[in-house]
């Protein structure tokens, strides 16, 4: 049955109605509404559909054959539309919805653990997916709208003039190794001496953008690669603890005392460039409402700690 598209959302409603309370009467009162408004509702109603949907009867009306099926639809799409209006609501209030959060590099990952976490406590009927790798990986996603949001590396981040891609606050960095490496048996520590040594580096990181790779590589006469690569911190730190490896690290704060308990902190050996935590959208889409507020729980979290 091809219904007209005069036939709106409250006509329908007053046909449902009618049939539920099998008279005009009744149906008005629970409406809200005059009887004589409801009858010319369902007149026109009717007319614009070219079939009779009721039958009249001495007390009250009984839907035809055709009006049964109509009616039936009309439920249907009734129940979906307060589905629909329910949902929105929820998903405004954050009640449910989905975010999807890619990190680049994924070593980075461990900055937002805490924010994640309280964000996932304070809305419990969001559901959330975690992704890492590159920026080459996971740009493309953010583009095609696989993931919605990407948190990392500023620098890497910013060479896509399609992403948006917002600052949150610059890293800082050093150089862990066990406290029993050879190295600190030297007396005065220079990069060449450490190039001898295993090193680590994120796995999601791209040799060509790897400026540890390329410190190495202006001091050395051959050419280094990672000997480790692998973003979890943990892992880092069992390698280092339990090899000669030597690790950058990076911290939104300056204050590495957690680390000087089990490891040798070289921080004034090499001085890497400034690494930036940021916040990438897609340009072209406008993003979630979720992830409009993922953003703000993690700027209100990690965004009031402003570098020195």
């Amino acid at each position: 049955m091809a219904v007209n598209m005069s036939i709106d959302l409250k006509k329908l409603k007053h046909i449902v109605e009618v049939d539920r309370s099998q008279g005009i009467t009744m149906a008005a009162q629970n409406l809200l509404i005059t009887q004589s408004a409801l009858t010319r509702s369902i007149a026109d109603a009717e007319t614009e559909l070219g079939v009779q949907l009721f039958q009249r009867l001495p007390r009250g009306v009984r839907a035809t054959d055709a009006g049964r099926k109509f009616i039936q639809r009309a439920r249907r799409i009734l129940g979906e539309m307060d589905e629909l209006l329910e949902e929105t609501s929820e998903f405004r209030e954050l009640k449910s919805g989905n975010l999807k959060v890619g990190f680049s590099p994924g070593a980075f990952q461990s900055f937002f653990a805490s924010s994640l976490v309280s964000f996932a406590a304070e809305y419990p009927g969001i559901r959330m997916a975690f992704f890492s790798g590159s920026a080459e990986n996971q740009t493309p996603k953010l583009l095609s709208g696989d993931i919605d949001v990407i948190v990392g590396s500023q620098r890497q981040l910013r060479r896509w003039p399609e992403l948006n891609v917002n600052l949150i606050r610059d890293l800082y960095s050093t150089i862990i190794v066990r406290k029993e490496h050879p190295v600190l048996q030297m007396e005065n520590i220079c990069l060449t001496d450490l190039i001898q040594y295993p090193w680590i580096q994120s796995s999601s990181v791209e040799p060509i953008d790897s400026d540890l790779l390329r410190i190495l590589n202006k001091e050395s006469d051959r050419l280094i690669r990672p000997h480790y690569m692998c973003d979890d911190f943990d892992l880092v730190k069992d390698i280092v603890n339990n090899t000669n490896a030597i690790s950058p690290v990076f911290s939104p704060t300056s204050n590495f005392a957690h680390l000087e308990r089990n490891f040798a902190l070289l921080g004034n050996i090499i001085e890497l460039p400034t690494h930036s935590l940021a916040i990438a959208t897609n340009k072209s889409r406008p993003p979630s409402y979720p992830t409009e507020k993922l953003i703000d729980h993690i700027k209100a979290e990690l965004g009031t700690l402003r570098p020195s």
